[in-house]
Order: structure tokens, then sequence, then C-alpha cells
């Protein structure tokens, strides 16, 4: 599931600053389906792309 909405903060100069926050969730099953090791998450937009590693011990708190 992904999920993304618009946030909005300000700043030190007291201007305000919009941007996206988004968030993904996986099936543990389908986590645990991949090959063992590391493994990327990539999420590609309009404005450019974003990869995240997810490292061994990582996945397997991910899995419990």
């Amino acid at each position: 599931m992904f999920s993304a909405e618009p946030v909005e903060w300000s700043n030190l100069l007291g201007g305000e600053v919009t941007n996206n926050a988004a968030s993904a969730r996986f099936a543990p099953d389908d986590v645990r389906g991949l090959p063992a090791g590391d493994f990327d998450i990539v999420l590609v937009t309009t404005a450019g792309e974003r990869v995240c590693k997810i490292k061994t011990d990582e996945r397997a708190r991910l899995t419990r």
C-alpha cells in the first residue's frame, strides 16, 4: 500500500515550505519471498528518484 500527502512547515525565516510525505507498506510474506540479502526500494516520481537500501538485519526486524 502506498500513500502520499502534502505537508507544510515553517522555516527559520518565517516562510512556509510545502512538500510531500509518503509511506509504503509491504506484506511480510512478500518481503520473505524475496531472495536473501539486502534489497532496495526505489520510489520514482516526476520530481526524481529516491532509493532506500534495506539491509539484511533490518529485513529480519521487518519480517518477525
